[in-house]
């Protein structure tokens, strides 16, 4: 079972891999796990703890609000799980840019402006990279010279 969410509902998807063996993959989006105020909240539940954390773990974050992430360090100390970063570094990328309200705003209502084709690659790009981790971590899935291979 793969476990991701968006903004505060990654924090209760990390908690869930934590506890839970059944989830063989978490990734969260723009969760702000590791910003300022919110680190101190999520890191005193009784429920969290770095060492539980033994599958593989994507996070997904826009540079400029990362710069907010005073307790990024703590991402290292889920050293029982392997972990991605991805950093999408399109400036002017809002928050919800990367959820389907984001896709919604720039591609049908286009009220994002000239930030309108960075809003869609950020949300291309987050999305493909989770489909791949995904794919990779819990079908097996390989991609290779331009095709996709399932390992048996």
């Amino acid at each position: 079972i793969g476990a991701y969410g968006f903004s505060g509902s990654g924090f209760s998807q990390l908690l869930l891999a934590m506890n839970d063996s059944r989830i063989g993959a978490v990734a969260d989006i723009e969760s702000a796990l590791y910003g300022e105020g919110i680190w101190k909240i999520f890191s005193s539940s009784n429920y969290y703890d770095a060492s539980n954390l033994r599958v593989p773990f994507m996070h997904i974050y826009g540079k400029y609000l990362g710069l907010r992430d005073v307790s990024f360090e703590e991402f290292y100390n889920t050293k029982y799980s392997h972990r991605y970063h991805l950093l999408l570094n399109q400036s002017g990328l809002h928050h919800w840019d990367v959820a389907t309200e984001g896709r919604a705003s720039a591609m049908v209502l286009h009220n994002r402006g000239p930030l309108e084709p960075g809003v869609k690659a950020s949300f291309e790009l987050a999305n493909i990279y989770l489909l791949n981790f995904f794919n990779s971590v819990l079908k097996k899935i390989k991609h290779h010279n331009g095709s996709w291979i399932q390992d048996h």
